[in-house]
């Protein structure tokens, strides 16, 4: 069949070879039509016989493998749920703990534009009054009265990144651009409707291909 022989036991190379006389093959009557269809059973028929060689030390290997895969899950998913139940407290202290600082801070700033605006109103009237030793007191004195504020966590073996989430409260609002194509059910309703398909925006149309028995 066109000078080839296509069996189970089929090499690399004699599969190469097969792959390039098939690419320059041209067919041009119903006899060489023939051949062509009769070398598809044949190189199906090889394929099948390579499967039934391979295919259970493949199942072999692949369930080794699997096992091992299982193996190593078991070993590694316990301790990264720990590792997430300490990141997951340590980001609630931190929110918390900085959240808590950023009120203190704000409170402290008050405070101290307080003292600041009372210390500058002093000093005003004792330099008015040509008091110059009053009015460096004051200020002295509203110096150590400011208090300082505390910063943001420092954090040292774990940083907070962003996590930013989204729900739908509204699908009809959504916009277009956001709205995922279900192409499984286009596929579908083309196959079961054919040329009576009518999707607005879809085109339909038919490409038939062989189909060997």
């Amino acid at each position: 069949m066109f000078g080839l022989t296509v069996n189970g036991s089929m090499g690399l190379k004699q599969q190469q070879e097969i792959r390039g006389k098939v690419e320059a093959l041209v067919i041009t009557t119903t006899v060489k039509q023939q051949q062509a269809e009769d070398l598809i059973v044949k190189l199906r028929d090889a394929k099948k016989e390579i499967e039934r060689e391979l295919t259970p030390s493949k199942d072999v290997a692949y369930a080794k493998f699997k096992a091992e895969c299982e193996f190593l899950n078991s070993r590694i998913k316990p301790i990264n749920e720990i590792i997430n139940i300490i990141k997951e407290k340590i980001a609630a202290f931190v929110v918390a703990e900085n959240d808590r600082r950023r009120i203190d801070r704000e409170e402290i700033e008050k405070a101290n534009k307080a003292v600041l605006l009372k210390a500058d109103k002093e000093i005003e009237k004792a330099v008015s009054k040509g008091n110059i030793k009053e009015a460096q007191k004051i200020s002295r004195s509203s110096a150590i009265a400011i208090k300082p504020v505390e910063e943001n966590i420092d954090l040292k073996a774990t940083r907070l990144v962003d996590n930013w989430q989204y729900e739908i409260i509204d699908a009809s609002a959504v916009p277009d651009k956001y709205l995922i194509i279900d192409h499984y059910a286009i596929k579908r309703a083309v196959e079961i409707q054919k040329e009576f398909c009518c999707i607005p925006g879809i085109r339909v149309w038919n490409t038939p291909k062989l189909s060997f028995k």
